[in-house]
C-alpha cells in the first residue's frame, strides 16, 4: 500500500506529536476544530477520566487532543478506512494507552459499503453523501462491521465511559442504538448529525439520560447538519452535590 502523506507538529508542553496527513481536509480538520475546542470543547468540570472512545477517528487528530487534555485516560480509537486506519496508528504511537481498530461500528455485523470522496480524506462513511459529487470522484469499497455493543464487551471497554466521541458522517444512530439497548453509557457524548430526522432520534434516544449542553447551530429545529454535546443528568448532579460539599 501507497499512500502519499505530509507532516506536521502539535506541542503541548514538552510533548511534540508528529501528524501525518493525507490532504489538506485532514490538516485544517485537526488545525481548525479540533485543536481549539470547536469540535469537542473541555467541559470544566470533567474530571478522573479513564475511558475514551473515539468512532470516527480518521486519522487521529481527536486521539491526540484527547490525550493532551486527558493524558491518563485510555482511548480507543475505530476507523474503518483502510488509509486512514493506517495513519492512525501512525499518529497515536506516542499516546500512552491508545489503542486502535480497523472496523466499522455499527449494529450489526457484516461487510458494508463505504464512501470517500477524492481529495477530501476527512470525510468518509458508511452514508452516501456525495451523491451530488463529480461522478468519479467518489471510491466506493467494502468494510468489516461490528455491532457496537458486543465488539466493546469483547474488547473489555467498561460500561461506564467516561467520553464517547461519535461522528461517522450519518451513521450514527445505528451505533447509539446498539450501545444503549445493552446498557452502556456515557457521561459526556460528543456527536452530530447529518438530516433532521437524525438529529430529532439522536435527540429522543439521549434525552430521557442525558442533557443537551450545546449545539452548533445553536437550534436543533430544521437544522439538517449540526454537531452536539451531551451531558449525563446524573453526571450533572452528583458534580454540584460535590461542588456543594467543599
Amino acid at each position: 500500500m501507497i499512500i502519499h502523506v505530509a507532516v506536521f507538529q502539535i506541542t503541548h508542553g514538552d510533548k511534540c506529536f508528529d501528524v501525518l496527513y493525507k490532504d489538506n481536509s485532514e490538516k485544517s480538520v485537526i488545525s481548525d476544530e479540533i485543536l481549539n475546542g470547536v469540535a469537542y470543547p473541555i467541559i470544566p468540570f470533567m474530571s478522573h477520566v479513564k475511558t475514551i472512545v473515539d468512532i470516527g477517528a480518521n486519522i487521529g487528530g481527536a486521539a491526540i487532543y484527547f490525550h493532551i487534555n486527558y493524558p491518563d485516560a485510555s482511548i480507543y480509537s475505530f476507523e474503518p478506512d483502510p488509509d486512514s486506519f493506517f495513519i492512525l496508528r501512525k499518529n497515536i504511537e506516542s499516546v500512552t494507552n491508545a489503542h486502535a481498530y480497523d472496523v466499522c461500528c455499527s449494529n450489526h455485523d457484516g461487510d458494508v459499503e463505504f464512501y470517500r470522496c477524492k481529495g477530501i480524506s476527512a470525510v468518509g462513511s458508511v452514508t452516501n453523501l456525495f451523491t451530488n459529487n463529480v461522478p468519479g470522484q467518489v471510491e466506493v469499497f467494502k468494510v468489516r462491521a461490528r455491532d457496537t455493543a458486543t465488539m466493546f464487551t469483547s474488547i473489555g471497554i467498561p460500561y461506564e465511559i467516561d467520553i464517547l466521541k461519535v461522528d461517522t458522517e450519518g451513521s450514527e444512530l445505528p451505533i447509539f442504538t446498539s450501545l444503549l439497548s445493552a446498557g452502556f453509557r456515557a457521561r459526556l457524548i460528543y456527536t452530530e448529525y447529518h438530516s433532521k430526522d437524525d438529529c430529532k432520534k439522536i435527540n429522543d434516544i439521549l434525552s430521557p439520560t442525558h442533557v443537551l449542553w450545546k449545539a452548533n447551530p445553536p437550534k436543533l429545529v430544521d437544522q439538517s447538519v449540526g454537531e452536539v454535546v451531551y451531558i449525563d443528568r446524573q453526571f450533572i448532579l452528583d458534580s454540584i452535590a460535590h461542588s456543594g460539599s467543599h
